[in-house]
């Protein structure tokens, strides 16, 4: 789960099932006990996300300051 809103912004994940109605959902925990925890400034990204940042943040920050991409 994404918590960019919080004070310090962070995602947690959790293990939810049985698809496809979930009856529950439990933060998941490391090998050495703790909840995975990470700052929301170093968490995963995936395809859509970076086709996003491709299709519209980029061509906004060269608009700004320049072609700083090389094809």
């Amino acid at each position: 789960m994404f918590r960019g809103d919080e004070h310090s912004p962070s995602v947690k994940e959790y293990i939810c099932g049985p698809l496809p109605e979930l009856l529950n959902c439990d933060a998941l925990q490391l090998t050495n006990g703790r909840e995975s925890l990470l700052n929301f400034a170093i968490r995963h990204s995936n395809k859509i996300e970076l086709d996003i940042a491709k299709a519209v943040v980029l061509p906004k920050v060269d608009e700004k300051v320049g072609n700083l991409r090389t094809v």
